[in-house]
């Protein structure tokens, strides 16, 4: 019973709690909390309390892999939302880029490798990509359809992918699990309501947050099987030192940003 509850309760506060934030503040907040391990933690502690610190540290370094696939589209979607104006065609067109470099990273035996490369993928992304103006503003069309699909696919993600971990095997859970499934209901919703520039908002501030999620599931990989549940303290570290270091090396000046909010 406290499973179940688990795999359905920490997903749906955590969603609630970012949906009401990118209300308050706008896209690239809502972005950069949507960048967070707010999927991977809940599935990693699910994981962990049914299968053992192996399984799980196997899942989070599956993890590491599909945090690739959530920059590439990241990356993608932003740069080609303002070109190809129709959010359909942007998804569609980020997603098999996204599908193309998972396949590519997942074939790398080496954690360390993948997260070297992951986060000059990520890094490398930031710093080419400025931030541009963004128009206040969503209409409630976006409002109202956006809370409850965020809501569903994350708990369907946790409920399905920690059920299916033995089928799947840990590290195509931990890979799928980072899917950027969410983002691919959140980019096309916020361009169709706010229009090209509040989704690159939206998926730039996604991909900021990456390299702080990347640490966040390296460590757990790393430490799970000798610390147990203590390596999500040391993993909580790691993800707000490397967000530190992200912000140093991409965040050198500021942008004139202005962030739509419902």
């Amino acid at each position: 019973m406290e499973v179940l509850v688990l795999r359905l309760a920490l997903p749906l506060l955590t969603m609630l709690l970012v949906t009401a934030a990118q209300r308050r503040f706008g896209h690239r907040l809502g972005g950069r909390l949507v960048g967070l391990p707010l999927t991977s933690c809940p599935l990693l502690v699910v994981v962990l309390l049914t299968e053992g610190p192996g399984v799980a540290a196997g899942t989070a370094a599956g993890m590491a892999a599909g945090q690739a696939g959530v920059a590439v589209f990241c990356f993608a979607y932003g740069r080609f939302a303002d070109r190809l104006r129709r959010p359909l065609l942007v998804t569609a067109a980020a997603l098999a880029l996204t599908a193309g470099t998972l396949a590519a990273v997942s074939a790398i035996g080496s954690t360390a490798v993948v997260f070297a490369l992951v986060a000059v993928l990520a890094v490398a992304g930031l710093r080419a990509w400025k931030p541009a103006a963004v128009p206040v503003g969503r209409t409630g069309a976006a409002v109202r359809w956006e809370t409850p699909l965020r809501i569903a696919v994350t708990v369907t993600v946790v409920a399905c992918l920690s059920g299916a971990v033995k089928a799947l095997g840990p590290h195509l859970a931990g890979v799928l699990a980072c899917t950027p499934v969410v983002l691919a209901i959140l980019a096309p919703l916020t361009q169709h309501g706010s229009g090209p520039r509040a989704a690159a908002a939206l998926t730039r501030g996604a991909l900021r947050s990456v390299p702080g999620a990347l640490a966040f599931v390296a460590v757990l990989a790393c430490g799970l099987p000798w610390l147990g549940a203590a390596a999500f303290g040391v993993a909580a570290g790691a993800l707000l030192l490397a967000d530190r270091v992200t912000g140093r090396l991409v965040d050198t000046a500021r942008s004139p940003v202005v962030f739509g909010c419902s």
